[in-house]
């Protein structure tokens, strides 16, 4: 992923050496790295760089109101609202990574089998390889 975002990075700047500022919209998910990689961007390439970092339904606000940057870094769904909005060049779309999310209960440890809203035991939901499960209890 690093590589990746470094390359769109150096690939925006080269095709806008005129810009001193490069505009980067991403999600939230990838601020850590994508902090250390933007600085590291910065130094070899003495370009400035600007980024907002937001949830999807945030860089969905944000696009729909104008708010596009040079650079977007989104979940699915945002990037295929953008390319059906003809926000963005969807030529230029690569993915970079995937978030996993997963859930495991200890061995031995009791658990409800349904919860109040009618849901699958989340081990059934689990086995049966669907998307989601909810469990009950404080979160």
């Amino acid at each position: 992923m690093r590589t990746i975002i470094v390359a769109v990075l150096v690939g925006v700047s080269v095709a806008s050496v005129a810009a001193d500022e490069l505009r980067v919209t991403s999600a939230g998910a990838v601020e850590p790295g994508l902090v250390r990689l933007i600085e590291q961007f910065k130094r070899s390439s003495r370009h400035t760089v600007q980024v907002e970092f937001g949830t999807g339904p945030q860089l969905t606000a944000r696009l729909e109101s104008g708010q596009i940057g040079d650079v977007l870094i989104a979940p699915a769904a945002v990037m295929d609202q953008a390319v059906t909005a003809r926000k963005v060049n969807s030529s230029t779309r690569t993915p970079v990574g995937r978030v996993g999310v997963g859930i495991v209960v200890r061995r031995g440890a009791a658990a409800r089998q349904q919860t109040e809203s009618g849901e699958q035991d989340h081990r059934e939901c689990a086995a049966a390889g669907h998307g989601r499960a909810v469990m009950g209890g404080p979160s």
